[in-house]
């Protein structure tokens, strides 16, 4: 299973420092999404990142960086997906992100994967409750094409759920950036999505 890091929005101590230690470790997927940043602060975030590290990189906002630094690819907020006049057609691998089951089947072929969340209780944003039963997720997944990635209150201790859901992977934020020990944290996880496959 695929296992995605998206960044805190707030900036945190180390984490830059964090950030090359997760790719070193085996992170392949990073999501960068920090709302408040300029174009120049995200170029100065992304200098701070090993360069080799660059092409695990998607990118929330500013759009153009991804070619100037050569990162993996693109997000869509809900906002910007709906902006776009036609299915998104550049080269480089899109992602966006969905809070339902109907607005995902609109989708199926614009995007290399998509989020949908929250399929458990929110960990980084309070009153972010769940959204799904897992039941009627589990007969939707089966039977959709594309790959779908579960987002909000993944734990260790819930991603079997994900897994017999039927979804492609999992993306964590608030359990790794809120943990004592971050980089164990997602090499937890990490270990979690390599077992999970079958």
């Amino acid at each position: 299973m695929d296992c995605i890091l998206i960044s805190s929005e707030s900036d945190l101590e180390k984490e830059h420092e964090l950030l090359n230690e997760m790719f070193r470790i085996g992170l392949r997927i990073f999501h960068l999404r920090k709302p408040s940043y300029s174009s120049e602060k995200m170029s100065a975030y992304l200098d701070k990142i090993n360069p080799e590290y660059h092409s695990r990189i998607m990118i929330h906002s500013h759009h153009h960086l991804a070619e100037t630094y050569g990162l993996r690819g693109i997000h869509f907020t809900e906002k910007g997906r709906k902006s776009l006049s036609a299915p998104y057609g550049s080269s480089l691998p899109a992602s966006s992100g969905f809070h339902s089951l109907e607005a995902l089947s609109q989708y199926k072929n614009s995007f290399e994967y998509r989020f949908l969340s929250p399929i458990f209780d929110s960990v980084s944003k309070a009153g972010y409750t769940s959204g799904f039963e897992l039941g009627e997720l589990r007969k939707f997944l089966f039977s959709y094409s594309g790959k779908i990635i579960a987002l909000g209150g993944v734990k260790p201790e819930n991603t079997h759920k994900i897994k017999l859901s039927g979804f492609s992977g999992f993306a964590v934020l608030g359990a790794v950036w809120q943990s004592q020990n971050p980089v164990n944290t997602l090499r937890e996880f990490l270990r979690i999505s390599e077992e999970n496959v079958s």
